[in-house]
């Protein structure tokens, strides 16, 4: 299998009091890497490095699906550049968290690494993004903030624009912010994934058959489903 990036629009891990609605999912995109015991490099940056958010995400990928995970603390740490690379090339999945886009990408910025990610995509790492660490590997993203939505520029690793969590937003005002150069748009619900191989290959993944994800274009102002794309297709 080569390697891949995956965007996925939501979902509960297991958080205090929550029930984990991911497994099914997660079990899917982690077999991918081929790799029976993978090592997960979690950046949670976008949730200003919450401590519970590392502790529920190492205690979840750790004891339900075997994994080894490494917490990168870009905000409370400040690590040093050679630090930071020396664990991209380490790891089998570099996980960037869900919370604030705009906090994610001016972290991203403030370490200069947008070229550090894509030289780790050249070297095969597979990268995975949650919501709001999805959305940064988008050219574009929906993004949700008191209740307003707006466009947030993403790094553009994959064309298109991301909208996570899209079971929670409405149609009409997410039409209403895009415009018919944005190109297709991804309508990912929770525990729905975008995945796309460095072959150009495109899974659209599911906890389960109740849940859904769509990938749609703006014509005549309204939004239009392309169903020619299904598993393992590519962008053209």
């Amino acid at each position: 299998m080569s390697s891949f990036l995956c965007a996925i629009g939501g979902g509960e891990i297991g958080r205090p009091g929550k029930e984990i609605e991911t497994y099914n999912l997660d079990k899917q995109i982690l077999k991918l890497t081929n790799i029976e015991y993978p090592r997960i490099l979690f950046i949670p940056a976008a949730s200003n490095d919450s401590d519970s958010y590392c502790e529920v995400f190492k205690n979840y990928f750790e004891n339900k699906h075997n994994c080894k995970v490494d917490c990168l603390l870009l905000i409370k740490e400040n690590p040093e550049i050679n630090f930071i690379r020396k664990l991209f090339l380490q790891s089998n999945i570099i996980y960037f968290s869900g919370g604030d886009s705009e906090l994610l990408l001016n972290v991203l910025n403030r370490y200069n690494l947008k070229q550090l990610l894509r030289e780790t995509i050249d070297k095969g790492i597979n990268i995975v993004g949650f919501s709001a660490g999805g959305i940064m590997l988008f050219e574009k993203g929906i993004s949700e903030k008191q209740g307003d939505l707006r466009i947030i520029e993403g790094y553009g690793f994959i064309k298109g624009v991301f909208c996570p969590h899209s079971n929670k937003k409405e149609i009409l005002k997410i039409r209403e912010i895009i415009d018919k150069n944005m190109g297709r748009i991804i309508l990912s619900e929770d525990t729905t994934a975008f995945l796309i191989n460095s072959k150009k290959e495109i899974m659209l993944l599911k906890e389960n058959s109740n849940k859904n994800i769509k990938i749609v274009k703006l014509k005549d102002q309204e939004l239009v489903e392309e169903k020619h794309f299904k598993n393992k297709n590519s962008f053209a």
